[in-house]
Protein backbone atom coordinates (compact mmCIF):
# COMPACT_ATOMS: atom_id res chain seq x y z
CA UNK A 1 0.00 0.00 0.00
CA UNK A 2 1.44 3.18 -1.00
CA UNK A 3 1.90 6.15 1.25
CA UNK A 4 -0.23 9.60 0.37
CA UNK A 5 -1.12 13.29 1.74
CA UNK A 6 -4.35 15.12 1.47
CA UNK A 7 -3.88 18.94 1.29
CA UNK A 8 -6.95 20.16 1.59
CA UNK A 9 -7.79 23.92 0.12
CA UNK A 10 -8.44 25.11 3.64
CA UNK A 11 -5.35 28.26 4.08
CA UNK A 12 -3.29 26.33 7.00
CA UNK A 13 -4.05 26.06 10.37
CA UNK A 14 -0.45 26.86 12.48
CA UNK A 15 -0.83 24.00 14.68
CA UNK A 16 -1.42 21.54 12.01
CA UNK A 17 1.59 22.85 10.13
CA UNK A 18 3.90 22.75 13.29
CA UNK A 19 3.37 19.02 13.78
CA UNK A 20 3.98 18.64 9.67
CA UNK A 21 6.93 20.50 10.49
CA UNK A 22 8.27 18.88 13.11
CA UNK A 23 8.01 15.51 10.85
CA UNK A 24 10.05 17.03 8.39
CA UNK A 25 12.59 17.76 10.70
CA UNK A 26 12.64 14.01 11.62
CA UNK A 27 12.88 13.05 8.57
CA UNK A 28 15.80 15.83 7.58
CA UNK A 29 14.13 17.09 4.46
CA UNK A 30 14.03 21.11 6.38
CA UNK A 31 16.76 22.39 4.48
CA UNK A 32 15.16 21.30 1.18
CA UNK A 33 11.81 22.55 2.21
CA UNK A 34 13.25 25.81 3.03
CA UNK A 35 14.41 26.24 -0.52
CA UNK A 36 10.49 25.59 -1.41
CA UNK A 37 9.31 28.29 0.57
CA UNK A 38 11.78 30.88 -0.79
CA UNK A 39 9.35 30.91 -4.48
CA UNK A 40 7.87 33.55 -1.82
CA UNK A 41 10.19 35.43 -0.38
CA UNK A 42 14.50 34.17 -1.33
CA UNK A 43 15.24 36.20 2.69
CA UNK A 44 13.76 33.34 4.44
CA UNK A 45 16.24 31.45 6.45
CA UNK A 46 14.59 29.66 8.88
CA UNK A 47 10.82 28.33 9.83
CA UNK A 48 9.64 27.17 13.07
CA UNK A 49 6.71 27.23 15.29
CA UNK A 50 6.21 27.90 18.56
CA UNK A 51 4.06 28.40 21.84
CA UNK A 52 1.70 31.80 22.02
CA UNK A 53 1.93 33.84 25.08
CA UNK A 54 -1.59 33.94 25.51
CA UNK A 55 -2.17 30.40 24.53
CA UNK A 56 0.68 27.55 24.87
CA UNK A 57 -1.56 25.16 23.01
CA UNK A 58 -1.83 27.35 20.01
CA UNK A 59 1.47 27.40 17.87
CA UNK A 60 2.81 30.86 15.77
CA UNK A 61 5.06 30.21 12.64
CA UNK A 62 7.67 32.52 12.71
CA UNK A 63 10.04 33.35 10.09
CA UNK A 64 13.69 34.39 10.26
CA UNK A 65 14.95 36.21 7.74
CA UNK A 66 18.66 37.49 6.24
CA UNK A 67 19.68 40.49 8.10
CA UNK A 68 16.18 40.94 9.83
CA UNK A 69 14.44 40.25 13.40
CA UNK A 70 11.89 37.05 13.08
CA UNK A 71 8.19 37.99 12.10
CA UNK A 72 5.07 36.00 12.52
CA UNK A 73 4.48 33.84 9.54
CA UNK A 74 0.68 35.47 9.41
CA UNK A 75 2.39 38.89 8.33
CA UNK A 76 3.37 37.50 5.05
CA UNK A 77 -0.17 37.02 4.03
CA UNK A 78 -1.67 33.86 3.08
CA UNK A 79 0.61 32.60 0.13
CA UNK A 80 3.77 32.08 2.65
CA UNK A 81 1.32 29.72 4.53
CA UNK A 82 -0.08 28.05 1.34
CA UNK A 83 3.02 27.33 0.17
CA UNK A 84 4.41 26.15 2.88
CA UNK A 85 0.92 23.31 3.61
CA UNK A 86 1.30 22.12 0.18
CA UNK A 87 5.08 21.38 0.20
CA UNK A 88 5.07 20.14 3.92
CA UNK A 89 2.54 17.33 2.49
CA UNK A 90 4.66 16.64 -0.41
CA UNK A 91 7.44 15.60 1.97
CA UNK A 92 4.81 13.59 3.91
CA UNK A 93 3.58 11.96 0.71
CA UNK A 94 6.78 10.47 -0.24
CA UNK A 95 6.98 7.63 -2.42
CA UNK A 96 2.85 7.94 -2.79
CA UNK A 97 0.81 10.27 -3.73
CA UNK A 98 -0.46 14.00 -3.16
CA UNK A 99 -3.68 15.55 -3.28
CA UNK A 100 -3.98 18.85 -3.52
CA UNK A 101 -7.81 20.65 -3.31
CA UNK A 102 -8.02 23.60 -5.25
CA UNK A 103 -4.12 24.51 -5.58
CA UNK A 104 -4.72 28.35 -6.45
CA UNK A 105 -6.17 28.89 -2.98
CA UNK A 106 -3.56 31.47 -1.24
CA UNK A 107 -1.44 31.18 -4.26
CA UNK A 108 -1.17 34.19 -6.78
CA UNK A 109 -1.45 33.49 -10.14
CA UNK A 110 2.61 35.05 -10.59
CA UNK A 111 4.06 32.44 -8.53
CA UNK A 112 2.38 29.60 -9.61
CA UNK A 113 4.83 28.28 -12.43
CA UNK A 114 7.59 28.45 -9.57
CA UNK A 115 5.41 26.66 -7.21
CA UNK A 116 4.78 23.71 -10.27
CA UNK A 117 8.07 23.67 -11.24
CA UNK A 118 8.96 23.04 -7.37
CA UNK A 119 6.21 20.22 -7.01
CA UNK A 120 7.59 18.33 -10.79
CA UNK A 121 11.15 18.66 -8.99
CA UNK A 122 9.85 16.68 -5.67
CA UNK A 123 7.59 14.68 -7.89
CA UNK A 124 10.87 13.21 -9.13
CA UNK A 125 12.96 13.75 -6.14
CA UNK A 126 10.46 12.45 -3.39
CA UNK A 127 9.10 9.58 -6.36
CA UNK A 128 5.27 11.35 -5.84
CA UNK A 129 2.50 11.07 -8.12
CA UNK A 130 0.86 14.54 -7.76
CA UNK A 131 -3.06 15.00 -8.48
CA UNK A 132 -4.43 18.70 -7.96
CA UNK A 133 -7.96 20.18 -8.81
CA UNK A 134 -8.60 23.72 -9.89
CA UNK A 135 -11.30 25.72 -11.54
CA UNK A 136 -8.46 28.21 -12.31
CA UNK A 137 -7.51 29.08 -15.91
CA UNK A 138 -4.28 30.51 -14.70
CA UNK A 139 -3.82 27.30 -12.95
CA UNK A 140 -4.42 25.28 -15.76
CA UNK A 141 -1.96 27.48 -18.26
CA UNK A 142 0.69 27.72 -15.63
CA UNK A 143 0.32 23.74 -15.32
CA UNK A 144 1.02 23.85 -19.26
CA UNK A 145 3.71 25.57 -19.42
CA UNK A 146 5.66 24.18 -16.79
CA UNK A 147 4.40 20.16 -17.88
CA UNK A 148 5.54 21.16 -21.57
CA UNK A 149 9.11 22.35 -20.15
CA UNK A 150 9.57 19.49 -17.93
CA UNK A 151 10.32 16.68 -20.24
CA UNK A 152 11.26 14.00 -17.38
CA UNK A 153 8.04 14.08 -15.79
CA UNK A 154 4.39 13.22 -17.65
CA UNK A 155 1.79 16.13 -16.74
CA UNK A 156 -2.12 15.79 -17.91
CA UNK A 157 -4.60 17.37 -17.46
CA UNK A 158 -8.02 15.51 -16.91
CA UNK A 159 -11.35 17.31 -17.73
CA UNK A 160 -14.51 16.76 -15.76
CA UNK A 161 -18.08 17.64 -17.28
CA UNK A 162 -21.21 16.24 -18.52
CA UNK A 163 -21.79 14.88 -21.42
CA UNK A 164 -23.69 16.13 -24.16
CA UNK A 165 -24.15 12.98 -26.20
CA UNK A 166 -27.92 11.27 -25.95
CA UNK A 167 -25.92 8.31 -24.97
CA UNK A 168 -25.00 9.01 -21.69
CA UNK A 169 -26.66 12.94 -21.75
CA UNK A 170 -25.77 14.17 -18.53
CA UNK A 171 -23.16 11.61 -16.73
CA UNK A 172 -20.52 13.38 -15.95
CA UNK A 173 -17.57 12.26 -18.15
CA UNK A 174 -13.65 12.81 -18.15
CA UNK A 175 -11.39 14.08 -20.93
CA UNK A 176 -7.42 13.88 -20.55
CA UNK A 177 -4.93 16.05 -22.29
CA UNK A 178 -1.66 15.43 -22.65
CA UNK A 179 0.87 18.16 -22.47
CA UNK A 180 1.36 18.68 -26.24
CA UNK A 181 -2.67 18.69 -26.52
CA UNK A 182 -3.41 20.83 -23.75
CA UNK A 183 -1.16 23.58 -24.92
CA UNK A 184 -2.48 23.22 -28.59
CA UNK A 185 -5.75 23.98 -26.60
CA UNK A 186 -4.46 26.96 -24.54
CA UNK A 187 -2.20 28.53 -27.62
CA UNK A 188 -5.46 28.63 -30.00
CA UNK A 189 -7.52 30.61 -26.75
CA UNK A 190 -9.61 28.09 -26.10
CA UNK A 191 -10.59 27.30 -22.63
CA UNK A 192 -10.15 24.31 -20.67
CA UNK A 193 -11.13 23.95 -17.58
CA UNK A 194 -9.72 20.96 -15.09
Amino acid sequence: RRNYSFCDSNLAVSNELSKQLDLIKKEGDKKQLLKSIKIIDDRIEDIDFVSSESNSSHKIGILSLEGEKPVPLRTFGDGVSRLLKIMLHAYQAKKGYLLIDEFENGLHYSIQDEVWRKLFELADELDIQVFATTHSQDTIKSFCKVAVENKQIEGKLISLGRSAKTSNKDQIVAVEFDEDQLKSFIDSGMEVRG
